[in-house]
C-alpha cells in the first residue's frame, strides 16, 4: 500500500492542476451548450446588432430570419430600417444592409484571436433590456444547429465571471458582439446555458471570411478604447450612446 502511495500524490496533483487550469470548469463543457433552431413558426422578436462598416451591421442569422421587416431600435423607437439580409450558409450569421449606419467596430485580425482564459467583453439586450459584462474563454468547438445546411460550425464557449446571479438569462444578446480586451471584436453571440453561465460564439474567422466574401472595408472602423475593462458600465453606454451596438427587431406581419 506504501508503494502506491507516491503515486496517488501524483495523480491528485495532476488532477487540482487540471482544476486550476480550466478556471474550476471542468472539459468537455456540458452537451447542454445547444443553439436555438431555426425559426419554424414565424414570429416577432429581438436581439442585438453591431456596426461592421457603411451602413453594414452584424447580427445572429437566427435573430433575423424569417421577417417580414428588420428594424434598429432605440429608446423604443425605430431609428432605422434594413434594406438587405444577407444570411451565413452554415454559421448562425448575418449581415444588415441599411442606410442607418454608425461608427464601425473592428473585426480582430487572426493574431488577435482570442487564447484560453482571456477575458472579454459581452454587450447586448438580454430581454430587451441593455446589458454589458466580463466572460472569459473556455474553448473551441464545432456545434451542430438544427434546420441549416451544412449542420455544424465553430464556436467559441465563454463564461459569465464572476458566475450570473441566479434567474439570469441571455436571451436577447443574441447577435451582440464580443470584444478582446485589446478592443475589437472577436465573436458574435449565437447560443447560451442560462444555469451555467456559458455563452457561445461565432470564431472571429468566420466574421473575417463573411467581410472578406462581401467585400466589406474597414478603413473607418476603430477598435474600443482601452479603458474596455475598468468600467464596463461607461464602456456599454458609449457604445449605446454611439449606435455601435443596437438593439434590432423582427417584425411579423
Amino acid at each position: 500500500m506504501n508503494s502506491t502511495k507516491p503515486l496517488w500524490i501524483v495523480i491528485a496533483a495532476a488532477l487540482l492542476g487540471l482544476w486550476l487550469y480550466t478556471d474550476f470548469d471542468l472539459l468537455p463543457t456540458p452537451y447542454e451548450l445547444v443553439l436555438e433552431p431555426e425559426r419554424e413558426v414565424r414570429a416577432p422578436g429581438s436581439g442585438t446588432a453591431f456596426s461592421v462598416g457603411d451602413g453594414v451591421w452584424m447580427t445572429a442569422r437566427h435573430v433575423v430570419n424569417k421577417c417580414d421587416g428588420i428594424g434598429f431600435i432605440k429608446s423604443r423607437k425605430i431609428v432605422g430600417i434594413v434594406d438587405r439580409v444577407v444570411h451565413h450558409e452554415t454559421a448562425d450569421l448575418s449581415l444588415l444592409f441599411s442606410e442607418f449606419s454608425a461608427l464601425p467596430l473592428a473585426i480582430a485580425q487572426a493574431d488577435r484571436d482570442p487564447q484560453r482564459h482571456d477575458q472579454a467583453f459581452l454587450i447586448g439586450y438580454p430581454a430587451g433590456k441593455p446589458r454589458q459584462f466580463i466572460a472569459s474563454q473556455i474553448e473551441y468547438r464545432e456545434i451542430e444547429r438544427q434546420g441549416v445546411p451544412g449542420g455544424g460550425f465553430p464556436v467559441i464557449v465563454w463564461a459569465e465571471r464572476p458566475d450570473p446571479a441566479p434567474g439570469t438569462v441571455y436571451s436577447g444578446m443574441s447577435g451582440g458582439p464580443v470584444i478582446s480586451g485589446a478592443g475589437y471584436v472577436v465573436g458574435v453571440l449565437v447560443g447560451a446555458d442560462n444555469a451555467l453561465g456559458r455563452i457561445i460564439a461565432n470564431v472571429p474567422a468566420t466574421l473575417r471570411e463573411t467581410m472578406a466574401e462581401h467585400r466589406i472595408g474597414t478603413g473607418a472602423a476603430r477598435p474600443v478604447p482601452d479603458t474596455l475593462f475598468a468600467d464596463p458600465s461607461e464602456t456599454g453606454s458609449q457604445l449605446r450612446a454611439a449606435n455601435r451596438v443596437i438593439e434590432v427587431y423582427c417584425h411579423v406581419e
